[in-house]
């Protein structure tokens, strides 16, 4: 017969009878029933007594009546430990058994006597009930989760149904075994499984019957129900024995934002919905850590709309959270959401390339990530400062010459109060006697109707100290790009390399014609980019020395 509590033995010995309804989640010792200081396992129901056993004697607690239970000796049981127990299905046994070597036994709830079946089979199992459906008795494995069934028939009765279907049992505060050691069922098969510690697992074996047994691909894992550990004073739960009544779930809420697997920023929101005129007044929110809700708050519930801020950044890294609806102490089957903190990504540095030689003005500049909002440069222990930032882009020109010698530099991307791994150049300065800028003038289509592109700057090289005869100068270009040919063919100087390898290098191989201090000479260059873009407005890792 259904009802409202099933009845919890709690305590190895001095053992209580603790009742428990699921729905309101109410736990109290029942005090009409006195404390049993051999204790007791292996217990089941029926109507208003619960059977049970403790050493060679059947136990029997007269719900209704109370008191101290009765006991009545079996002659074919030594003084033993028992654990798994249930009333049969035609409610004149109690199976029951004492440990993994030892046979499983139908004991004769009217004349105390005990008929031996076959072996139990080895595992941390402490406790079966019967499926009110499909007939069948179920237990969870408490090492690993695993969900089994017992078949009498065979040899040894325990069998594996599915693995990993629950979490790993815990041990309760004050000791005893990692077990599942108390399980039991509602009318519509909703098997529900407790941990020595007090933890609740429910599992939907609804779906399940005597015609057609549930099987694994049908079984879902079982989900942890919120308010657990139950408070039962830190004491070990024994068994569990009753058919409680159906309850119907609860909707989940749903999670709207993030959305799942979503990349996320450190203060990151959860959001989402519930049911309408369910009746919920609360939500809270978890994260599974170590395969483990914790509790992280509850969530602002307005309407049928419900928001948690955290109450800190989160961490960098993936979080998995959990979002539970509830009634009172009645609780919703969790929403899952994943989502992952991503770290601030490093700045790319573009100019200077690494290793290479610079004059002493060299400016510094690179990309970054949306949502960055400053790009900071040191070197050594020393700040340089921060980055002049535009559109996906960031420029560092230093108020002072560099010194002459290597330089190591570090950029770091700051996004709030977070920042990204340095990205790391190294160069070294040196004060040429020659030297070359660039001025973009502008950029038109080669031929009106189609690309590509010619970009025109003017290049001005200058000599510093000494005059220069013989000079070389070369910049990057990306792919597929190369100096206009009909410009090219009408240059005064020589074009060693059209770009079409990625440089464009040209010369000036007439020592006749030089540079002077304080007489520079511009070059009008022009460029065939393959298309538009105002990246290609700037010359990439421009340089000039002297010589060829």
């Amino acid at each position: 017969m259904a009802e409202q509590y099933v009845y919890l033995a709690v305590g190895r010995t001095d053992t209580r009878i603790f009742r428990f309804d699921p729905v309101q989640w109410d736990v109290q010792v029942y005090d009409k029933v006195a404390t049993f200081p051999d204790g007791y396992a292996s217990m089941g129901r029926l109507d208003d007594r619960l059977y049970a056993l403790s050493k060679n004697n059947l136990v029997i607690i007269d719900l209704e009546k109370g008191g101290v239970p009765d006991t009545q000796f079996i002659q074919e049981f030594e003084d033993q430990g028992w654990f798994c127990g249930d009333v049969t299905p035609g409610g004149k046994t109690l199976f029951a058994c004492a440990g993994p070597g030892t046979p499983v036994y139908e004991i004769d709830l009217s004349s105390a006597t005990a008929t031996a079946g076959n072996v139990a089979g080895g595992g941390r199992w402490d406790d079966w009930a019967y499926h009110p459906v499909d007939g069948r008795l179920y237990g969870v494995e408490g090492d690993n989760g695993d969900l089994l069934y017992f078949d009498e028939s065979k040899s040894p009765v325990k069998q594996l149904l599915k693995t990993g279907v629950f979490p790993p049992a815990e041990r309760s505060a004050s000791g005893g075994r990692k077990s599942y050691s108390a399980v039991f069922f509602s009318e519509d098969g909703m098997f529900y499984a407790i941990d020595s510690k007090g933890n609740a697992n429910a599992l939907d074996l609804t779906a399940s019957s005597a015609s057609q047994p549930i099987t694994p691909d049908r079984i879902d894992a079982s989900h942890r129900l919120s308010n657990t550990p139950l408070p039962v004073d830190d004491l070990e739960v024994m068994n569990a024995a009753g058919i409680i009544a159906k309850i119907t779930p609860l909707d989940p809420p749903v999670v709207t934002e993030p959305h799942d697997h979503a990349q996320s920023e450190p203060n990151q929101v959860i959001k989402g919905t519930v049911t309408a005129d369910e009746g919920i007044d609360a939500v809270k929110v978890f994260e599974v850590i170590d395969d483990a809700p914790r509790l992280l708050g509850p969530a602002i519930l307005t309407g049928t709309g419900w928001e948690y801020r955290p109450g800190q950044p989160w961490p960098e890294g993936e979080h998995t959270v959990q979002a539970v609806a509830y009634i009172g102490r009645r609780d919703s089957k969790p929403a899952t959401v994943t989502f992952t903190v991503v770290p601030v990504a490093p700045p790319v540095i573009k100019d200077p390339k690494d290793t290479t030689t610079v004059d002493v003005d060299q400016v510094i500049s690179g990309t970054m990530a949306d949502g960055v909002d400053k790009v900071s440069l040191s070197e050594g222990d020393t700040a340089l400062g921060n980055a002049a930032l535009g559109t996906g882009t960031w420029t560092y020109a230093s108020a002072d010459a560099w010194s002459e010698g290597e330089h190591i530099v570090q950029a770091v991307a700051h996004k709030g109060d977070r920042e990204s791994r340095p990205a790391i150049v190294h160069f070294t300065a040196k004060d040429p006697n020659l030297k070359v800028t660039q001025h973009h003038e502008g950029h038109w289509k080669k031929v009106w109707d189609k690309d590509p592109y010619i970009y025109s700057f003017t290049l001005t090289v200058q000599a510093k100290r000494t005059r220069v005869t013989l000079w070389t100068i070369s910049f990057d270009v990306p792919a597929n790009t190369t100096v206009d040919p009909d410009w090219a063919a009408r240059f005064a100087f020589t074009v060693v390399s059209d770009g079409s390898n990625g440089t464009v290098e040209l010369q000036n191989q007439d020592p006749k014609q030089t540079i002077d201090p304080g007489s520079p000479l511009p070059l009008n260059v022009q460029v065939l980019f393959p298309g538009e873009n105002t990246a290609y407005e700037t010359l990439g890792g421009l340089s000039a020395h002297e010589g060829n």
